[in-house]
């Protein structure tokens, strides 16, 4: 089943970004998330700490399919 991770909702509620990754699997996900954070919150590879990609990987949503 298809992935999806929405910088707002799922990270900082605070921040207006309106970031969408969706694809085929969680890892995937959660390497475009890095790449995101890093080029469009400045985030270094110091801040990618296992316990951050495990709050974001804890919040990847399925993708409903055949809706």
């Amino acid at each position: 089943m298809p992935k999806v991770f929405r910088c707002t909702e799922d990270v900082t509620r605070m921040d207006e970004c309106r970031f969408v990754i969706q694809t085929a699997t969680a890892d995937e996900v959660i390497e475009h998330a890095k790449l995101h954070g890093k080029q469009a919150h400045g985030m270094t590879d110091e801040m990618l700490t296992p316990e951050v990609i495990s709050l974001w990987r804890s919040r990847i949503k399925d993708v409903p399919t055949g809706v």
